[in-house]
């Protein structure tokens, strides 16, 4: 993967129809906790901040007349990942929401949205996020970069299972 060839940007209600895209092709695969509806990604839509990465292929010259005159890249582009988070207050961050294309798992994808993401905060912060107890692979994908398990909430997913607590402390 070539991080030149992406583009990181805020997400709004106008990108609901490729982060739905994403949910479904996820949803095949029966990813345990990810019980996401179009209902739900909009109403987080609207109260969280989202971030997603935008496969681009443009020269960076391109890309930064792209962006500095407000063209619409992801026109020409698809979107392949995304993060939404919530502010809980200046100094705590909570993921509620991170999907990779599942035609693009394992090519590092999740691990560059969240880093990506992570950058940009400026200051010192905790990263908060549940994550499903049978989902051992987003759990060991979170423990590698940094975060580690805080405590556990029984049945707090749609099909009883149990939710590890995760957090990451930025300094």
């Amino acid at each position: 993967m070539k991080t030149q060839d992406f583009l990181f940007q805020s997400l709004s209600l106008k990108d609901l129809s490729e982060i739905l895209r994403i949910v479904l092709n996820i949803q095949q695969y029966q990813v345990p906790g990810f019980f996401w509806n179009e209902s739900d990604l909009r109403a987080e839509l609207q109260v969280a901040k989202a971030f997603g990465c935008f496969y681009s292929p443009l020269s960076s010259e391109l890309k930064s007349e792209a962006l500095s005159s407000s063209l619409e890249v992801q026109q020409s582009s698809s979107l392949r990942s995304f993060l939404f988070a919530r502010v809980v207050d200046e100094k705590i961050w909570d993921i509620t929401l991170l999907g990779v294309d599942p035609a693009f798992w394992g090519q590092g994808m999740m691990k560059f949205v969240l880093q990506t993401w992570l950058q940009s905060l400026s200051t010192p912060c905790e990263i908060w996020l549940e994550v499903h107890s049978q989902n051992q692979q987003a759990m060991t994908f979170y423990l590698k970069q940094g975060f580690l398990v805080t405590g556990r909430r029984a049945n707090y997913y749609r099909d009883g299972g149990d939710a590890l607590l995760m957090v990451l402390k930025r300094t």
